[in-house]
């Protein structure tokens, strides 16, 4: 080989060396943000269901009125004491005790043997718009069917399987959240978040959920229970292994219903109308100074 070539193949072997990172893999995109928010506990009931009329397959109605306890103290001007309504001063249990046995009844969420995500739907949709109104908003995900009264299921059910993103957005907007654990050999359980903790990948992704478990509603740690989820697939339902505390039973579960309640209008809303205001009020003193200024004849600053 010539001089002359030994001296084109090392120059052209500089110049990819050069361009070596216009041609390279890309580097792999960064990792998801996580799902990361929490409410305060304390503002949660603590209704145990052995309390209520149901007290072996009362957690649908349980969750729901520990989850309406935190609405009313989280919104209280908007609520009043209108979602629990107080029958004796300071009993509070006695106060939950009384609404979980309405929405636990033949005309509300009519659990006998359980209750039916329809039912658990229809029943608190019932009492809400009896007690609460054009005051409450709420956000379904589910694709189970609906198997309630006859009808079809209310228009803000999202026939989807519920999702960490909902479960995050809800929660961030301290909304009152309820999911159903629903177990693989058959049965599930009911209840009331009170945060999530989740990292999601391009193939799924896995966290924590914190909640108000009806059948121990406080640990001996005096905060709420927890439990480890995934995905195995970024579209694929949420799954877990359920433990009830102190009892030494497992249930492998899938949350196929999660629902959220929140004030009209929603608490993230708020902030969009307040900025909306404050923005027409400052182009409104620009207008009229931009006004003065005309009738003056002084520059505007």
């Amino acid at each position: 080989m010539s001089m002359t070539r030994h001296v084109q193949l090392a120059a052209c072997a500089a110049i990819l060396v050069r361009a070596g990172p216009a041609w390279a893999a890309p580097p792999p995109p960064p990792p998801p943000p996580p799902l990361t928010t929490s409410e305060t506990f304390a503002d949660f009931g603590l209704l145990d269901q052995s309390e209520t009329i149901c007290a072996s397959h009362g957690c649908g109605a349980t969750a729901a009125v520990n989850g309406l306890w935190f609405l009313q103290q989280q919104y209280s001007t908007t609520f009043g004491h209108s979602l629990i309504p107080q029958v004796k001063p300071d009993d509070e249990i006695g106060d939950l005790t009384a609404v979980a046995n309405t929405l636990a009844g033949a005309s509300y969420m009519n659990t006998q043997k359980d209750t039916s995500i329809s039912y658990f739907i229809f029943g608190k949709d019932k009492y809400l718009n009896e007690v609460a109104g054009q005051k409450i908003k709420i956000a379904v995900q589910t694709k189970e069917p609906w198997t309630g009264p006859p009808g079809k299921a209310p228009a803000y059910v999202e026939r989807v399987t519920p999702t960490p993103v909902f479960l995050f957005s809800e929660l961030k907007d301290k909304e009152a959240v309820e999911v159903l654990l629903a177990y693989d050999g058959g049965g599930g359980h009911y209840v009331t978040l009170t945060g999530i903790d989740y990292q999601p990948t391009a193939n799924g992704g896995a966290g924590t959920l914190t909640f108000v478990d009806p059948s121990h509603p406080k640990l001996p740690s005096g905060g709420p229970s927890s439990l480890e989820i995934s995905q195995s697939s970024k579209d694929g339902v949420i799954s877990g292994v359920y433990k009830p505390f102190d009892t030494g039973e497992v249930h492998a579960f899938t949350i196929t219903f999660a629902e959220g309640e929140s004030p009209t209008p929603e608490p993230g809303a708020w902030l969009l109308l307040l900025a909306g205001f404050g923005g027409v009020g400052g182009a409104l003193r620009l207008k009229r100074r931009g006004h003065a200024d005309a009738a003056t004849g002084r520059p505007t600053a």
